[in-house]
């Protein structure tokens, strides 16, 4: 009996406990927890801390990216110095197999070789690497000295880069080989003439036109160098002289009208 007292007691105790927190229940939920300062206190340390954590994960990144940069830097640069060792030794490898095959031998061996130099520069003007075509050139002279072909095609090459010093000092040599034929002057004097050195021109001209009086090319080139200098009396001379070498010659009535302006 005394158990069910004691059993109906608590249980309406438990009732009234439900009915006061169901009523309070409102009222609890309508307070802004954020506005209680221990809330408030708590939000702004877990800012804290995220914006804190934040910042040392953007700090050691920076001194991640400061520490490694000499090491990639000291990388790249052992990388750079290998690759251009490689390429140091291969070039090497083809320089002393190149310089083994052109060793002197038979004249057919020499002929052989310079044929593979001639090919060689073909390849090499087609990329326009014009200082390896200068070596070969040279190299096809030392292997036979009086070859007057190299000897032109290397003044040229040096015209095309207006190295026109080295380019009058091989067609001296020329004109010395070949005995001091017109073809030689003319050629020197079209050195003078592209250097800009019109009075060694004119004098290398007259030369050509000495040997060969009747060439109308040389007879030519006279002229147009006589108009050039400024000697009308020359430049009429010679006029006369292609005119009856050369009739029919398509510049004669140009070559007047410039002789007549210049008197």
């Amino acid at each position: 009996m005394v158990n069910i007292i004691l059993l109906v007691i608590i249980s309406v105790g438990v009732i009234l406990i439900i009915v006061i927190v169901g009523r309070n229940f409102s009222k609890l939920s309508s307070i802004d927890t954020a506005s209680v300062p221990e809330v408030r206190q708590a939000a702004l340390k877990d800012k804290i801390m995220i914006d804190r954590l934040k910042r040392k994960f953007s700090d050691g990144t920076k001194k991640f990216i400061l520490f490694s940069q000499p090491f990639y830097f000291i990388l790249k640069k052992k990388i750079d110095e290998i690759h251009n060792k490689v390429l140091e030794i291969e070039s090497s490898y083809k320089k002393e197999k190149e310089e083994r095959f052109l060793k002197k031998g038979t004249p057919k061996k020499l002929r052989k070789k310079i044929g593979w130099l001639s090919a060689k520069i073909k390849e090499l003007l087609k990329g326009n690497n014009l200082d390896e075509v200068e070596k070969k050139y040279i190299e096809i002279i030392k292997l036979n000295p009086k070859n007057i072909v190299a000897y032109k095609e290397l003044g040229n090459l040096y015209l095309e880069q207006k190295k026109y010093k080295e380019a009058k000092e091989i067609f001296e040599y020329i004109s010395k080989i070949e005995n001091h034929k017109s073809i030689s002057y003319i050629d020197l004097g079209l050195v003078f003439k592209l250097w800009g050195k019109h009075e060694e021109a004119l004098d290398n001209f007259k030369k050509a036109v000495k040997l060969e009086p009747h060439n109308p090319k040389n007879l030519d080139l006279l002229l147009e160098e006589s108009l050039e200098v400024g000697d009308k009396d020359l430049a009429q001379e010679i006029y006369n002289k292609l005119k009856t070498v050369s009739p029919g010659n398509q510049k004669l009535e140009e070559f007047k009208k410039r002789i007549r302006e210049s008197i």
